[in-house]
């Protein structure tokens, strides 16, 4: 039977009463005896630091469901709500699994030796220990999300690999400012792709992050084969007004939305904000306007389907993902040329305390 799928995105500040809702929606469609009916609870880890404490009403709806139910957590709950669950933990990927994620992308087109050699420097980046791809100790700098943008950004290029420029290694796995990065970078990729030295310092000069970004908001989002190749960006400021450099440039300009969190009280502390701002994020998608956010920790959260481009193409051809809005869920039509770019503070992107699961989308 076809399976339906009705969602609901946790967040910090969702409700039991909003749950419970979907909850008793999800099981009227359940009448329907021509399908399957799937309650699924994306960021359920979220929602359980919600005040509210809305994942209570799950021990009731849990005991004799009527209905399917599948929760997804970046963290372990408690054990009183596992324990109605059966546990299914994703561990991270191993070398056969990073081979057969890249053959399922890249063949015909690349030959599993130029395949192989991707997943070398992938893992050679990941594992090193010089933390030099570790920013403060961050070891979440770089990870999975990272390395499916470049296997989907290499799809897009010729079989001749050693031609290939290193515009996705750069795009993917730069935003680090140091000496030890660029020596270690360096490297890996002389290392694993068999290029000299000075190819590759070539290729470090041209492609500056501010080529990076620029290259990756003008990409049109999709490719010729269909693989999303461009990403949101997060740009890294030094210092409060460092970004104002790609206003400079013309990669930003004041045509585009920018969206600033406020500290006032009134503002910090209320949802009418919130909604404003995730409205107008909303109109942005819906019209392919770039738009640039600051500060705005309170409704991040809000967004990671559109941030992690977890997009659905409906029947028609058009895209849409899911905003949580408050305590509810909306579907969102998606522009294709809509683009995100999230700024935030060097300190805090390279603090151990930066969200996981924010800062890899």
């Amino acid at each position: 039977k076809p399976l339906q799928c009705i969602s609901f995105q946790g967040t910090r500040s969702c409700k039991p009463s909003a749950i419970k809702e979907l909850w008793d929606q999800t099981e009227r469609y359940s009448n329907d005896k021509t399908t399957t009916t799937l309650f699924l609870f994306d960021e359920i880890g979220l929602a359980e630091q919600s005040p509210h404490n809305p994942l209570k009403i799950l021990h009731q709806l849990l005991e004799h469901p009527k209905i399917a139910f599948v929760g997804i957590s970046n963290w372990s709950l408690d054990a009183a709500k596992m324990n109605r669950m059966i546990m299914h933990f994703i561990p991270l990927m191993d070398h056969n699994d990073l081979m057969e994620t890249a053959k399922v992308i890249l063949e015909p087109t690349f030959s599993e030796q130029a395949i192989t050699k991707i997943i070398m420097a992938y893992e050679k980046i990941i594992k090193d220990q010089t933390n030099a791809f570790k920013p403060n100790g961050n070891s979440d700098f770089f990870g999975a999300r990272d390395f499916y943008a470049l296997i989907k950004y290499q799809a897009t290029l010729s079989e001749f690999f050693d031609k290939q420029p290193l515009e996705g290694y750069l795009r993917n796995f730069g935003g680090v400012d140091s000496t030890n990065y660029n020596e270690q970078l360096q490297k890996i990729l002389v290392e694993v792709l068999g290029k000299t030295k000075e190819e590759i310092l070539l290729e470090l000069k041209k492609w500056t992050p501010v080529m990076c970004v620029e290259r990756n908001l003008m990409e049109c989002d999709q490719s010729s084969n269909g693989l999303m190749v461009s990403r949101h960006c997060m740009v890294i400021s030094e210092k409060y007004y460092s970004w104002q450099l790609l206003l400079e440039y013309d990669i930003l300009n004041y045509n585009q939305v920018f969206l600033f969190g406020s500290y006032f009280p009134q503002d910090m502390y209320s949802n009418i904000t919130s909604y404003n701002q995730l409205n107008k994020i909303i109109d942005c998608m819906n019209i392919g306007k770039t738009v640039i956010l600051h500060n705005l920790e309170s409704i991040y959260e809000s967004l990671y389907d559109m941030l992690n481009q977890r997009y659905q193409r409906r029947p028609s051809g058009n895209v849409y993902c899911r905003v949580a809005l408050g305590t509810e869920s909306r579907d969102c039509y998606v522009h294709e040329n809509f683009k995100c770019v999230v700024v935030v503070q060097k300190e805090d992107a390279h603090s151990p305390n930066m969200p996981v699961n924010f800062f890899f989308r």
